[in-house]
């Protein structure tokens, strides 16, 4: 059994074993019926620098530059005086908040393994800009991997080692996905989910799509705190009344909580299960549930999103 697979199983059966969440089966091939192809997916120029947009496409710096932002993109969420979740954000976005935040860090010429290099020098370059920002240090950590002198190489090595050259492709499975995570411990291994990573990828597949440059991909879709919170709305996903209690009274969650594994691991087995009833890509779905949940007839009945205490998303 392959790891991917080993991952999926693994998925399933917290799924089964839980008295938080379940997955209807039924609602699985409704929803997967109306799935779409998007004739093509975002470019997420926005998430990279110029430099990186140039021609020709230059993978590991694309790749580099995606995951580095992917990697702060979690610890939005967090407790204030009176121990109630919330969120940091710009018009009700924490990614969007965290994109202004990388800008200033780039015309201040101050990014990690582009601008500045060895960890020693992250602390003074980038504290100044993280005052007040939700997990400071261990965005620090995070911004410190990348600033590691040899952490650029050996991502390098991996992207070179992923292209196909007889298909003219890239193929970033999910061995290349626990390999990058294991270069970054603190952004993306620490959390068994893999969340960051796998949406580093995704990203850079949809970006290098736009290119013309063909990138494979057998990731399980990125699991956050937002398709759950859509999946339970289009009714895939069956919670006990005990926690949708929690999530309408709007509790926090500590990231290693059961729950949160639970609901994790259930969004992860249910948009697999989508995909092969529907043959959409992970990115795909990952763009048809984001879009259903701004959908008029679903938005009204969706749940308050989890309130997770954690930078794993």
């Amino acid at each position: 059994m392959s790891k991917l697979a080993d991952f999926l199983e693994n998925c399933r059966e917290i799924c089964a074993a839980s008295p938080h969440v379940s997955i209807d089966a039924d609602k699985i091939k409704s929803v997967a019926a109306t799935f779409k192809q998007a004739a093509k997916p975002p470019s997420w120029n926005n998430y990279i620098s110029d430099e990186a947009r140039a021609d020709p496409l230059d993978m590991t710096r694309v790749f580099f530059e995606m995951a580095l932002i992917c990697a702060q993109q979690g610890g939005f969420i967090y407790p204030d005086a009176e121990g109630k979740p919330q969120k940091w954000n710009v018009n009700g976005s924490g990614a969007q908040a965290m994109l202004n935040k990388m800008d200033e860090l780039r015309s201040s010429y101050v990014i990690p393994g582009i601008d500045i290099s060895g960890r020693a020098k992250v602390q003074a370059a980038i504290a100044p800009y993280l005052d007040n920002v939700p997990s400071a240090p261990e965005r620090l950590a995070m911004f410190a991997e990348f600033a590691d002198t040899d952490a650029y190489k050996k991502l390098d090595a991996l992207v070179k080692a992923a292209w196909q050259p007889e298909q003219q492709r890239y193929n970033f499975d999910f061995d290349f996905i626990n390999k990058a995570a294991d270069i970054f411990p603190q952004s993306f291994a620490a959390d068994p989910f893999r969340k960051k990573i796998i949406l580093s990828v995704l990203m850079t597949a949809a970006h290098a799509e736009n290119r013309g440059v063909m990138v494979t991909t057998d990731a399980p879709i990125a699991s956050d705190y937002v398709l759950p919170q859509v999946l339970e709305g289009l009714g895939v996903l069956k919670l006990s009344d005990a926690l949708r209690e929690k999530l309408v009274n709007r509790e926090g969650f500590a990231e290693n909580d059961p729950i949160v594994r639970d609901i994790r691991a259930a969004t992860i087995t249910a948009c697999h299960d989508l995909a092969a009833q529907s043959g959409a890509r992970a990115q795909d779905i990952d763009s048809h549930l984001w879009l259903a949940g701004r959908d008029p007839a679903v938005k009204p009945k969706l749940l308050p999103a989890m309130n997770v205490y954690t930078t794993w998303f």
